[in-house]
């Protein structure tokens, strides 16, 4: 596309002022993950092709143009509440074999971050039967995380109850609702850069870093979560005063994330 020259004025104007933040954040926060994005943005702007994180963006937009209209989305993603309360033997037997069947866990831990503490809670498509079993496990890993599940007293004798006063009251409490890939994209980079910033600077803080199953990961600044980026469905559970969950579906997972 040719520019005419206030364009081109501007495009200079801009691509200076990027290169002076990234100097900027070179000496003030030189493992800020936002160097990365702004390196990213100028080879955008000189080449005129998306790179990095701005090319997942972009794909999406133009996944999300192309199939404007449709909507191939089956029941569970419309309304999950209503499938977990039209399926309780299946529930009850994913709640009695959690141990088995469990997902993956990464959890970011920073010092002191607006965005509190980024979590992914993952399971591989070849692990579970579909979209309901993957979030079932994967709240009850949310409910466990947040101290209002205890896995090790789900017997056959109380599971049901379980279920009525801890997965079902828990969802119910939520507002649901379809976002489209590109939010979550968008959400998920912002929280997990945010904090990934503040690890890097408090590396030296026993209490902070990014923990996978249980174990301490080592990381720079240009660690990235083992998450595919292309993302099929997803919706939004959002509770008054907490920031919102987000489950949605990859080529590869299964995920929830919150923060």
């Amino acid at each position: 596309m040719d520019l005419n020259e206030k364009q081109s004025k501007l495009l200079k104007e801009v691509k200076c002022l990027l290169k002076d933040i990234d100097g900027e954040l070179h000496f003030r926060l030189p493992h800020s993950s936002k160097r990365t994005d702004i390196r990213d943005m100028l080879e955008w702007l000189e080449t005129g092709e998306p790179v990095g994180n701005f090319e997942v963006l972009y794909d999406l937009e133009q996944e999300s143009e192309n199939t404007e209209g449709e909507d191939n989305r089956d029941g569970f993603w419309n309304s999950p509440l209503e499938i977990i309360l039209e399926q309780p033997d299946m529930v009850t037997q994913i709640m009695l074999k959690l141990d088995q069947h469990h997902g993956e866990e990464l959890i970011y831990e920073p010092l002191i971050c607006e965005v509190g503490k980024p979590f992914y809670f993952t399971l591989s498509k070849h692990r579970c039967q579909g979209e309901l079993e993957a979030f079932v496990i994967l709240f009850c890993h949310y409910l466990r995380y947040m101290e209002e599940l205890n896995w090790e007293e789900i017997r056959p004798e109380n599971v049901d109850n379980l279920i009525d006063d801890k997965l079902i009251y828990s969802v119910a409490m939520c507002c649901e609702s379809i976002v489209p890939a590109e939010a979550v994209k968008s959400e998920t980079h912002w929280h997990i850069n945010v904090a990934l910033d503040d690890i890097l600077i408090n590396s030296g803080n026993p209490d902070v870093g990014i923990i996978h199953n249980g174990i301490r990961l080592e990381i720079d600044e240009n660690y990235e979560p083992p998450i595919s980026p292309l993302i099929h469905n997803a919706f939004q559970l959002e509770l008054d005063n907490d920031n919102p969950l987000f489950f949605f579906e990859t080529e590869n997972e299964y995920v929830l994330f919150g923060s």
